[in-house]
């Protein structure tokens, strides 16, 4: 429970239609908002219950290639449009999110879901959009420098950390945000830190 960020019992977890987790806490911290906000490009219906004809679709879908899924659904006999309407909106809901991120400063996270959205949209037009955001990061040298710092950050997590590392951890955090600030560097100073807390 605890790599999910669930801490106690009961607890809830939501999961958005990408396989983030959006929310993790007490239920009673869940409301409305949060549901439909984590639902938007949600499948009308889900891939176990797509019928044979879909099954090339489904199989692309799994395997994260969402552009051959919607060509799979496009050349399927039938009428599927609820399903491929369904697959456009994951679509249009990743590039929110990377437009979000984008004007948060979160230039970590815009890399993360344009590297994927990427490959999922080749040879459609999203794919020029994607391009071009993630050129603009790699041009603008202030974002360059925010994004090395997130993925300092990230890269704290990629080996076990013993609890006697924690203090030097946090104090690199604090150092990190010095260097940064008025940044999104800040939030994910923030939760790096109670991550690390969680562990000492």
């Amino acid at each position: 429970m605890g790599k999910v960020g669930a801490r106690g019992y009961p607890s809830a977890i939501l999961v958005n239609p990408m396989g983030e987790i959006v929310f993790a806490g007490h239920p009673a911290e869940i409301d409305d908002a949060k549901i439909e906000a984590a639902i938007v490009g949600a499948l009308e219906v889900p891939v176990f219950a797509w019928p044979e004809e879909l099954s090339k679709a489904a199989k692309a879908l799994r395997a994260g290639r969402l552009g051959d899924a919607i060509k799979e659904v496009e050349v399927a006999k039938g009428d599927f449009s609820n399903v491929l309407d369904s697959l456009i909106s994951m679509i249009g809901a990743q590039m929110t999110m990377m437009e979000d991120a984008m004007d948060e400063g979160d230039f970590l996270r815009v890399k993360t879901v344009g590297m994927d959205l990427r490959k999922a949209v080749e040879g459609r037009e999203e794919a020029t959009a994607i391009d071009a955001m993630l050129k603009d990061i790699q041009k603008d040298r202030d974002k360059r420098v925010v994004l090395n710092a997130q993925e300092k950050i990230q890269k704290i997590f990629t080996k076990k950390i013993k609890k006697k590392q924690v203090k030097k951890l946090v104090k690199d955090l604090e150092k990190l945000r010095e260097k940064h600030p008025d940044t999104i560097i800040d939030r994910d100073v923030d939760r790096a830190i109670a991550r690390l807390i969680m562990i000492d």
